[in-house]
């Protein structure tokens, strides 16, 4: 079995190169269930933006070339169709939508897919999406699918997605920013580990690898997809062919010349906790972040909403809340006392808790990917959050 080479950026002249170890680069590739191969490893702030940044992409005979359309004829042949919710908007990736704005596609480029009860990418609807657009005369050429949101942790159905890329000849590209590195951590979404059938996977080593802020990061299968987008050679470039040990010009792999050492950080932090390490620690988080679910879920006054991977969302309702309220009244009410409520717990310090929005509904979020948080810390949030809660709600009166 051949081993993956991830070639990392170095904050040298083009042309000169870091090239991960086999041992780390092994362990990587184990982590993120990527199928034998080559990927290329470019650390650049938002992974996510290289879904969009590959441009010109020549795959099976069949090449798109962004630059052969006018970025302000908004009738050119082209679309992406993404996974993304469109009741809700809790699913809305920034990143994306700043790329395709960027990018001169606007997002009327953008078809963004209804997810299911579980905040999951609808296949029947990607798939009636992709059939509309070509029959208009469209292309769609980028699918997206989500492998952990941040909102809630959520995975699309990725082998399913998968298939109907191949089959219809499409990019699949999966926005691992937050929940790749659990591919392969018992008692994640058995459909995480298809991530590894993708073209490119965003990861954020900020993010669950622990590393510090900020370091992005996108893998792509084939190298020779980066090269075709963004590979010029300008007079004032001279670089030697040597056969023997070809130089890695990373100014052929991305938009940037010049570039800081972001890698350095992330491979020092693969040498030493290695691969166990990190399935033990993600997996902590998981198991953690899942007790805090069971324990909101006991608790009278919170109402548990969502659980996946190291996500738990939930909201605080206060008990003696008057049943003569309407379904809308209620909702509008909790909203906003929970959003007043955030606002007391990131002031007060005891806690740090972030928001997502559900199906309408304004939910006090744990994100847990901290190796330091304890079930001490854990126990303790349904307590702190009460607390403030009942203060509030009776203060409001």
């Amino acid at each position: 079995m051949s081993t993956p080479r991830f070639h990392l950026e170095a904050p040298l002249s083009p042309g000169a190169q870091l090239v991960l170890p086999p041992d780390a680069a092994h362990h990587a590739s184990r982590v993120l269930r990527l199928r034998d191969g080559d990927a290329i490893v470019l650390f650049n702030g938002e992974g996510g933006e290289y879904a969009a940044r590959i441009v010109r992409l020549s795959r099976e005979g069949v090449t798109v070339d962004v630059g052969a359309f006018d970025p302000i004829d908004r009738e050119s042949p082209l679309a992406i169709t993404l996974v993304q919710g469109i009741s809700a908007g809790d699913r809305m990736d920034l990143t994306i939508q700043k790329a395709v704005e960027l990018y001169g596609l606007g997002n009327d480029a953008v078809r963004w897919i209804e997810v299911d009860s579980e905040l999951r990418m609808r296949m029947d609807r990607l798939r009636e999406r992709m059939a509309e657009d070509r029959r208009a005369g469209l292309l769609p050429f980028l699918v997206i699918g989500t492998g952990g949101s941040v909102a809630t942790g959520a995975v699309d159905p990725l082998p399913d997605i998968a298939t109907l890329c191949r089959e219809e000849r499409v990019w699949f590209h999966v926005d691992g920013a937050y929940g790749a590195p659990a591919a392969r951590v018992p008692g994640a979404p058995a459909t995480l580990a298809a991530l590894g059938d993708a073209d490119s996977v965003a990861v954020d080593p900020h993010k669950w690898f622990y590393a510090p802020l900020e370091a992005g990061c996108a893998l792509v299968r084939d190298p020779n997809a980066l090269r075709a987008a963004f590979s010029h050679q300008p007079s004032y470039y001279h670089f030697p062919d040597v056969a023997e040990d070809p130089a890695i010009n990373f100014h052929e792999l991305g938009p940037q010349n010049s570039r800081g050492f972001r890698a350095l950080k992330v491979w020092l932090a693969f040498k030493q906790v290695g691969r166990e390490g990190y399935t033990k620690l993600i997996a902590d988080d998981i198991a953690l972040s899942r007790r805090m679910y069971e324990k909101v879920e006991a608790h009278p006054e919170l109402e548990a909403l969502t659980h996946g991977l190291s996500i738990t969302t939930f909201r605080y309702v206060p008990r003696d809340l008057s049943p003569s309220l309407s379904p809308d009244e209620r909702t509008k009410y909790l909203n906003e006392l929970n959003t007043t409520l955030l606002t007391r717990l990131q002031e007060g310090g005891a806690i740090y808790l972030s928001n997502a929005v559900i199906n309408g509904v304004f939910a006090l979020r744990a994100c847990i990917v901290n190796f330091r948080t304890s079930v001490a810390d854990v126990d303790a949030v349904p307590d702190i959050v009460v607390k403030a809660g009942r203060m509030l709600s009776q203060s409001s009166r």
